[in-house]
């Protein structure tokens, strides 16, 4: 079993790879906020649907 690491050693573990790391997920949001704002969202039960009728086309 892996051992994971406490909170203080993950804070502590590289700094640098930490600040990119929420430089990306800020980047992934910021992207996601132009999406909705361009209307380019569906419902999720809608996406859902689509992906089971997909996969059971391929079976």
């Amino acid at each position: 079993m892996k051992k994971t690491k406490s909170t203080f050693e993950w804070v502590l573990s590289d700094p640098k790879q930490k600040n990119q790391d929420a430089f990306a997920l800020l980047r992934l949001l910021q992207m996601s906020e132009e999406d909705v704002q361009a209307g380019r969202v569906k419902p999720a039960k809608q996406v859902f649907q689509e992906i089971r009728k997909d996969l059971n086309a391929k079976k």
